[in-house]
């Protein structure tokens, strides 16, 4: 309500609509009890915005309600990221309670099969283990002991790493007959050197490689591992070795990314790499390292950027073929342009339901349903691998259908319900509008 001028007032009924009034309309209102129609005005005018000033509270205040669940469930879901396990693997909790009663014990239980003893292919050096000189005899009558054929065995594994250096000496030879006319002083061809000119052998620099890029041992950890056999060298050697060799590596490289290229089926991934060096127009120290796996090559891209360019150059004039991947925009907009086909990672969706579990407790029993059904399309599509050579393909691909149908219809229905909470509300409309790739 409010004053146009000292006699006229403005003000709004129940549906908003403003109403003006004079001052001095002295008749009565529909009441019936007497009251002034200006007085009724004032009252009535003062409750509409009382009741509206309430339900702006309310709405505020479920807004407010909202936000704050929000934030929780993102402090549960940080925390056990922070604190929790990392594994996303859980035992059922028949199984736990089960654990938890027999007070089962870590390790190999008594009376499981174990793995037997391993055969391991090595080389194998004997030793004759004898009797020293002078207890071959009887210590009584001093008669020599009779040696036997047979022997008592036994195995050992040992390893024997030692540094050692190579002296190469090449022969030198002098021309003795007369097809010379003066004699002539021969040297034996030089040893093959992986770097021209380096001190440091095949085995060291394929040790080096094994340790750092397969071991993920760190450059100047290994050489102090080194320093132990009696080997000192400087981590710039070592560094500048590297440069050397890369040159070796782009043929295996190109190889091997010819050779995934020819395939029809791939998983796609990428994830953040630091990398410390200068390069003009990069800002910040952050690449990205991009993985194509194919059924015989793991290929890695080290790029500086995570935009569409680097799986574009990857697929691009290569025959249609399947990409398993996340939901990230980059990999639709391959499928989008008709380079590859998307299968979408179930063990994302799988994910996004474990977040929600994981941020309100009290959804965990629906969590438990979808995951029990995500682990159904996991067996049946198992199966279905199983059987793709045989007679049976087409049935455990029709039950796979049939799985998948059912799990479609259930989101949709789920989503239907007005009552659906939001975080319920959010995981499902993903899974709905990445469907296709599923």
């Amino acid at each position: 309500m409010r004053a146009l001028s000292p006699k006229v007032i403005e003000f709004l009924d129940v549906n908003d609509t403003p109403i003006r009034l004079k001052m001095g309309d002295e008749k009565p209102c529909s009441c019936g009890n007497g009251v002034d129609r200006w007085v009724y005005v004032q009252a009535t005018s003062a409750a509409h915005y009382w009741y509206a000033q309430h339900n702006r509270a309310v709405k505020r205040e479920q807004e407010l309600q909202s936000t704050l669940e929000k934030a929780k469930a993102e402090i549960r879901v940080l925390k056990q990221r922070l604190y929790g396990k990392s594994t996303e693997s859980k035992k059922s909790t028949e199984k736990q309670n089960e654990d938890s009663n027999n007070n089962r014990s870590r390790g190999q239980q008594y009376g499981t099969p174990g793995h037997g003893r391993r055969k391991h292919a090595l080389e194998e050096i004997e030793e004759i283990i004898e009797f020293p000189e002078n207890e071959k005899r009887c210590p009584r009558c001093q008669i020599p002991y009779e040696t036997l054929l047979n022997t008592e065995d036994s195995e050992i594994i040992e390893v024997v790493v030692k540094g050692y250096i190579r002296k190469i000496k090449r022969q030198k030879y002098r021309t003795c007959c007369s097809c010379h006319p003066t004699t002539q002083i021969l040297t034996a061809p030089a040893v093959p050197r992986l770097i021209p000119k380096g001190k440091l052998g095949v085995s060291v620099w394929a040790s080096l490689l094994m340790d750092k890029y397969g071991g993920h041992t760190p450059t100047h950890r290994y050489l102090e591992k080194l320093e132990s056999y009696g080997i000192s060298l400087a981590q710039g050697t070592i560094t500048e070795g590297f440069k050397k060799l890369l040159p070796l590596f782009i043929p295996v490289v190109q190889t091997m990314k010819e050779k995934s290229q020819k395939e029809k089926h791939w998983h796609g991934d990428e994830t953040r790499w630091e990398v410390f060096e200068e390069v003009e127009g990069k800002v910040s120290s952050r690449w990205y390292l991009w993985l194509f796996k194919s059924k015989s090559v793991v290929y890695y891209k080290l790029a500086p950027s995570r935009g569409y360019r680097v799986p574009r150059d990857f697929f691009v004039g290569m025959d249609l073929g399947i990409l398993n991947c996340d939901r990230y925009v980059v990999y639709k907009k391959l499928e989008t342009n008709g380079i590859v086909i998307l299968a979408l990672c179930w063990a994302h969706v799988r994910r996004d339901f474990l977040e929600v579990a994981k941020g309100y407790p009290e959804l965990r029993e629906w969590f438990h349903q979808w995951v029990k059904d995500i682990g159904l399309i996991y067996q049946l599509n198992h199966v279905r691998l199983k059987e793709i050579q045989s007679e049976e393909m087409q049935i455990a691909q029709d039950k796979l259908k049939n799985a998948l149908n059912e799990m479609a219809n259930k989101t949709q229905e789920e989503l239907k319900n007005e009552q659906c909470h939001p975080a319920v509300r959010k995981v499902l409309r993903s899974l709905s509008q990445h469907w296709k790739g599923a």
